[in-house]
């Protein structure tokens, strides 16, 4: 056995030793919304040499040559006789519906994914839409939006391929107004191409094209969905949700109703009654801010909208200013809304109206 093994280990170490890198790289625009993928090449190869690659049954021939066309990157190598190699994408859903509100500078952004970030064209410029951070999936928001330089910095874009793309897409949709999202990458659906030899780096960038932006006529929150009606039901800072995490509770039915009901009166003796309520047409949605260790705090409902099965409640947050005199009690504020004509709500998001962050979610 021995005997054996020598040649086969012998043989592994050779091949390991012959392995050579594929000396290029490709980095990878992936477009979806629009179907298409565009792949840069890199590597170093004069003006007069090629090489062979093949991609499935399909023969890739790279070269040196200073790409030509509307997505030459300098630097970049030839594909086939075009600055980029272009195939389609894989099949994905709609993730995000973006629209212009009248008489203001904000967009409304709808998600129906996590999305990293947001872009808009308004047909002459480019402007990050909302802040920096993230975007979570299923919410629907006004945003502001602020000028940027083209599609610079967006994902693993080198800045000429980001200046590509951004010329590419404008000149594509005749200056159309177009809105993209960035994907992160354990979210979407392309995997690196199967070239062969594999490239020495692949990198892919994601984003979901949105070719033309509508106006949201309501504004998107000024007008709530059609037949949907908040009807205040309590609010105070002294239930006896005891975790400091926020949290919001929808309930469907009278047993669930009880056990919030129980939570927003459990401090007080004897405890009110609850209110009928009539489930057959409305849900009950409970915001709790969280424990908190001095008065000062506090939370009302400053408006909602119902997208599909999920409710967005948007909620004016209060908070002690710095060096404000307070009590020192532990408090826990609430508020408390029943939504009528609202049998389609399956769940809840919670908003801070003042900064579109997410505050809780139901499960």
């Amino acid at each position: 056995m021995k005997h054996l093994l020598l040649p086969l280990l012998g043989a592994i170490l050779l091949s390991a030793c012959n392995f050579q890198p594929s000396a290029y790289t490709a980095n990878d625009v992936v477009l979806y919304g629009i179907k298409e993928r565009h792949t840069f090449f890199y590597g170093k190869l004069d003006s007069s040499q090629t090489k062979a690659l093949t991609l499935g049954p399909l023969n890739i021939t790279l070269s040196g040559e200073q790409p030509i066309g509307p997505l030459a990157v300098p630097g970049a190598l030839t594909v086939n006789g075009k600055p980029t190699l272009q195939t389609n994408t894989a099949s994905y859903r709609e993730v995000i519906a973006v629209a212009t509100i009248p008489v203001s500078s904000e967009l409304s952004v709808l998600t129906r994914a996590a999305l990293e970030r947001v872009y808009y064209f308004d047909g002459l410029r480019w402007f990050d839409v909302g802040g920096s951070a993230p975007l979570e999936a299923n919410v629907k928001l006004r945003l502001p939006v602020r000028e940027r330089n083209g599609l610079r910095g967006v994902g693993l874009l080198t800045d000429a391929e980001a200046d590509a793309i951004s010329a590419y897409l404008t000149a594509s949709y005749k200056r159309q107004p177009l809105a993209l999202a960035l994907i992160n990458n354990a979210n979407h659906a392309d995997t690196p191409l199967g070239l062969n030899p594999r490239p020495d780096r692949n990198n892919i960038t994601a984003l979901y094209v949105q070719v033309g932006v509508p106006t949201d006529l309501f504004g998107g929150f000024a007008a709530p969905a059609p037949q949907l009606r908040l009807t205040p039901l309590s609010a105070g800072g002294n239930s006896t949700y005891d975790n400091a995490a926020p949290a919001v509770r929808l309930d469907s039915d009278p047993s669930s109703f009880a056990q919030t009901w129980a939570l927003l009166n459990g401090n007080q003796i004897p405890q009110p009654p609850a209110p009928n309520v009539d489930f057959t047409t409305a849900r009950v949605v409970t915001f709790f801010q969280g424990r908190k260790s001095t008065g000062g705090y506090g939370v009302t409902v400053a408006g909602a909208i119902l997208e599909g099965t999920t409710l967005s409640l948007r909620l004016t947050v209060r908070e002690p200013a710095a060096g404000a005199v307070t009590s020192q009690a532990l408090t826990s504020p609430y508020v408390s809304v029943v939504v009528s004509e609202a049998g389609r709500i399956e769940r809840v998001v919670a908003v801070d109206a003042s900064n579109n962050q997410v505050l809780a979610r139901t499960p």
